[in-house]
């Protein structure tokens, strides 16, 4: 089975290769200076992390270089852009900040500024929960199969399917799929090379209120061969045709949006996307 319908859900999450795992003590949702009243925000996941200030937005997928030696991780973005974490014993986490004057390859040292953040013990704070909360907790739900789909794509299905299954009925409404739908623009609007603004996001987020759901119900209908009027995963993985296609035109045709501009905006992790469209 082609398992066609992960390719939207994880073109964004996932690497089709083995993937160094950023250590668990970092990951988590972290605050800083409190989770009551973050200025910065970082929520930290297997493979990517999601960053949020007061006014701006950005996604990024991270690599992690071992230094075995040293007590912080070098977690380095798509873009290059190196930063180093340390976990702390009072359940915070350092970020280290390199001066502007700093060579290549410098690492912490004990001259460089950094931050604690406070853990925030898996809840975003409220202060994002509008903007932020639906693909916190989609990537929450998926994130123990990053880097493993590969090698197992039926648990890999069943994991991806039960993130999107909302109401646990083993069908996917509309309405699950327009939350789906929602996710997706929400990864691509924050994985540009610039963080987007709070504003130009919301608006963006507005505006798919009234259509994702259009789409969506566009969706069921070219794949509910049972007409039950919802999804099941058997009827996802039909070598039939193409959900994938499916998505990217509704979205095409609804937002101004293609798949490929969000596999290109994620690099090396939007090749997922080619692989579960073949």
């Amino acid at each position: 089975m082609k398992h066609i319908f992960l390719a939207l859900a994880l073109s964004a999450t996932v690497s089709t290769a083995a993937a160094t795992e950023v250590p668990e003590p970092i990951r988590g949702i972290w605050a800083w200076p409190s989770c009551q009243a973050p200025e910065d925000t970082l929520v930290i996941y297997r493979g990517y992390y999601l960053w949020m200030d007061g006014e701006q937005t950005a996604f990024s997928g991270v690599s992690t270089q071992a230094h075995p030696d040293e007590p912080w991780a070098q977690l380095t973005e798509a873009s290059g852009y190196r930063i180093f974490f340390e976990p702390l014993d009072n359940n915070h986490l350092r970020e280290y900040y390199a001066p502007n004057d700093a060579p290549l390859g410098a690492t912490p040292q004990p001259d460089w500024d950094y931050h604690d953040f406070e853990s925030c013990n898996g809840q975003l704070p409220r202060a994002h929960a509008i903007l932020s909360g639906e693909t916190v907790a989609f990537f929450t739900a998926i994130d123990p199969v990053y880097g493993r789909c590969d090698q197992d794509r039926q648990s890999c299905a069943q994991t991806v399917f039960k993130a999107i299954d909302v109401s646990g009925d083993a069908r996917l409404s509309a309405a699950e799929l327009a939350r789906l739908i929602r996710i997706a623009l929400f990864i691509a609007a924050v994985s540009g090379d610039e963080p987007i603004e709070h504003q130009e996001l919301a608006a963006l987020m507005a505006a798919s209120l009234p259509l994702a759901p259009l789409a969506a119900r566009s969706i069921v209908y070219s794949f509910d061969y049972d007409n039950d009027g919802a999804l099941s995963l058997a009827e996802l993985t039909q070598d039939r045709g193409s959900l994938i296609d499916q998505i990217e035109g509704q979205m095409s045709l609804n937002f101004g949006f293609n798949m490929d501009s969000l596999k290109d905006s994620l690099g090396p992790m939007g090749q997922l996307l080619e692989n579960w469209r073949r």
